[in-house]
């Protein structure tokens, strides 16, 4: 499922989270377990440990809206502290064949695009994961060009 989803979103690295709900604040998941999911990297305090040693420009690529949060200010939050993650995809192409595409800079000055995160109505079943991350540059493939929604 792990190798699935690195071809399928173009992405170098998996973290996955077992048991973290979409609101909660990044810091607070994945404290009380260790389970690593088989062929990640880890969960989400190994992601946040990889993040603050980063010293290149991160794209964060995650499975829906929720997949990611659905806690704005602690997003704002998040992306203030970890200054090297420049973008984050959205990939809705299975559940709503389409992506969205997100610079930091949207995130944190444009309330429209931040209201995309408070969007959870169900969960999307599509594997364990809850959000992927790559190293350096994401590499979008031309099969995703033609749905990628770019806020401006």
């Amino acid at each position: 499922m792990v190798d699935k989803l690195m071809r399928a979103s173009s992405v170098d690295m998996v973290f996955g989270s077992y048991s973290s709900a979409s609101d909660e604040i990044f810091v607070r998941r994945d404290t009380t377990t260790t389970t690593v999911i088989p062929r990640t990297k880890g969960n989400t305090q190994d992601f946040l440990q990889f993040l603050a040693a980063a010293s290149y420009p991160v794209t964060i690529v995650a499975i829906d809206f929720a997949g990611l949060t659905t806690n704005k200010p602690d997003l704002v939050q998040f992306l203030r502290d970890h200054k090297t993650v420049k973008n984050i995809v959205i990939d809705n192409i299975e559940s709503h064949n389409e992506a969205y595409y997100l610079t930091r800079e949207q995130i944190l000055s444009d309330e429209t695009v931040l209201q995309l995160f408070d969007c959870r109505s169900a969960p999307v079943r599509r594997s364990l994961m809850s959000w992927l991350v790559t190293l350096r540059v994401l590499i979008i493939s031309y099969s995703y060009k033609d749905h990628i929604h770019k806020k401006n």
